[in-house]
């Protein structure tokens, strides 16, 4: 069991605007509760004093219908000031009782006997005490209302949540202890989440069932939540954007491998996982994205020898990150958020940031940088109003990618580094010096922008670049080894993939353009026939590539010949 001082000084520290919400809606369900409705449906709504709305047994075996009052942060401790303003607790509870919620889609809900209650991640202060309890005394009758306040929350969080779903034995409390001891570390990456969900799911896989499912993925949201909150009190929200897409994938992964991707049982809890996570790169993004979206935004000032790499790297990352954000909240959370607007003003968005920081964008160093620039071509031909402005923004991209890379092989006489290490390629940029360490000798990044220039019919840059590139460099392609099709996708979102690649090696790129468009379009562009894909969950394929370094398949830039009717 968490020693209970733990959970009262993170339940302390919640506000009630998503933080707050979000955990107690787990508790909720913890406690054998069905949830009707939460804040976050009647955001900017009236609510009249029913935060959430809930059915379920309380601790007399008698099921009631449950209006929640939540209230943190400035107004967590109850006294006279915060409890008789308006949108105070005395107007919500009041509002509560004066407006019914009534549902006819529920069997027997408007028949079910109302409980009311308040619930503060604080204190009623001492001398307000009496006059709080007059008040309850004179509205509401026995038994029909509650106050959760810290002590009790401390309690239900303790007894439902920590103590039965995080922390169920001495290996799950020291995989968690190390992920908050090493939180703030530089270069930590989280291996004991990896350790931490995989024991978490072996434990489930022992004693299989409906509750325990219940107990498992709760776990995982929770354990999202505590990384976000952690990370957010330390003022640096770079962990948990590492440690978070860990607990994404696994739980996933989980999933498939349980052929449960069609279940709405499992799925249904997965997208509450999603959530957290979108919510989590929403608030990321607007911490970061004032800065990233001006003139060289990406640009450190804080370590100005390095930048001239740290940028480019930076800036690939940045742009993997909101590709997959933007994606993300198309399925989870259509609604526009201070980020996300729609596909129009979001594809804006991503030209103003590539523009604001154009020489790093247009400078791929790394042949694993064929992944996010797979992902932005994708994400401009998922969008359904796909333009001839947005082909000229792509085209002037892939021009400025092949230019600096040839640029920098004719200055620095090396090619973007192929290993899966990037010291190699920080040591080349510090000390000028090309180690064997480097790796430079193949490259799939090349071929995959050399057929991007057949797709836009690029053929001056074509032309310029196929003698020079042809003589020095062993162009490639990769593809899923065939007869792998059950087990290539769980590898997929749960490992580096290698060996499970077939290499064509030596790709020689014809003297002539018109039949490298020919020999391009005559190959097959149609999608692997990935489950994740079947149930449109087709944007967590980003998030694996991008976290496991996995290089696309073919089809996903091929497959942008068909959006194109030019060719």
């Amino acid at each position: 069991m968490v020693e209970k001082i733990f959970v009262r000084e993170y339940l302390e520290s919640l506000k009630e605007d998503t933080e707050l919400d979000f955990i107690f809606v787990l508790l909720l369900e913890a406690m054998g509760l069905k949830i009707v409705t939460t804040p976050k449906e009647y955001k900017g709504q009236p609510q009249y004093g029913k935060d959430i709305i809930a059915t379920g047994p309380a601790s007399d075996g008698i099921d009631y219908k449950w209006y929640f009052e939540l209230k943190g942060h400035a107004d967590r401790d109850i006294n006279q000031s915060n409890f008789l303003k308006d949108d105070g607790a005395r107007m919500s509870l009041l509002e509560a009782k004066d407006t019914d919620f009534v549902n006819h889609a529920i069997p027997g809900f408007n028949q079910l006997t109302v409980k009311y209650v308040l619930v503060h991640n604080g204190v009623v202060k001492g001398n307000f005490r009496p006059t709080f309890d007059g008040f309850v005394s004179k509205n509401f009758a026995l038994n029909q209302f509650e106050h959760w306040d810290i002590h009790a929350l401390t309690n239900l969080f303790a007894e439902h949540l920590f103590g039965e779903y995080l922390l169920t034995d001495q290996n799950s409390v020291r995989l968690f202890k190390r992920v908050l001891v090493f939180l703030s570390v530089p270069e930590y990456q989280f291996e004991d989440v990896d350790l931490l969900a995989d024991h978490l799911v072996s434990q489930y896989k022992s004693k299989p069932g409906k509750r325990n499912l219940q107990k498992l993925m709760v776990t995982f949201n929770l354990l999202a939540m505590l990384l976000w909150h952690y990370a957010k009190e330390n003022n640096n929200l770079h962990p948990a954007k590492i440690a978070i897409p860990k607990l994404v994938l696994k739980c996933w992964v989980f999933i498939l491998s349980s052929g449960a991707e069609r279940d709405r049982t499992y799925t249904a809890r997965f997208e509450k996982l999603a959530n957290i996570y979108l919510y989590f790169l929403q608030d990321y993004f607007l911490k970061t994205m004032p800065f990233a979206n001006t003139k060289k935004g990406l640009f450190s000032v804080l370590n100005s020898t390095f930048e001239p790499l740290g940028q480019r790297l930076r800036s690939f990352e940045y742009l993997d990150d909101l590709i997959f954000f933007y994606l993300l909240a198309e399925k989870v959370a259509p609604e526009t958020t201070a980020i996300h607007g729609n596909q129009v003003k979001d594809k804006a968005l991503i030209k103003e940031l590539i523009k604001n920081n154009y020489d790093a964008f247009t400078n791929p160093v790394l042949d694993s940088h064929l992944i996010p620039i797979v992902h932005l071509f994708g994400y401009f031909f998922h969008c359904h109003d796909f333009d001839q402005n947005d082909y000229e923004f792509l085209s002037e991209y892939l021009v400025g990618c092949v230019d600096n890379i040839i640029i920098r092989k004719q200055i620095k006489n090396v090619w973007p580094h192929a290993g899966a290490d990037p010291a190699p390629l920080i040591e080349f940029e510090a000390s000028g010096i090309k180690s064997n360490r480097y790796q430079d000798s193949s490259s799939l990044l090349i071929t995959v922008l050399m057929e991007l220039t057949a797709i836009f019919n690029l053929k001056t840059l074509y032309d310029q670049v196929r003698g020079f590139v042809s003589n020095e460099i062993n162009l490639q392609i990769a593809y899923p080894l065939p007869g792998q099709d059950e087990t290539l996708e769980n590898m997929l979102f749960s490992k580096h993939m290698d060996d499970e690649y077939y290499v064509e090696t030596h790709i020689v790129l014809p003297e002539n353009f018109e039949v490298f468009k020919e020999n391009l379009l005559a190959k097959p562009r149609s999608a692997h026939a990935l489950r994740t894909i079947q149930v449109n969950y087709g944007f967590l394929i980003i998030l694996a590539q991008s976290h496991y370094r996995n290089e696309p398949f073919p089809y996903e830039w091929r497959g942008f010949i068909d959006r194109l009717n030019f060719m």
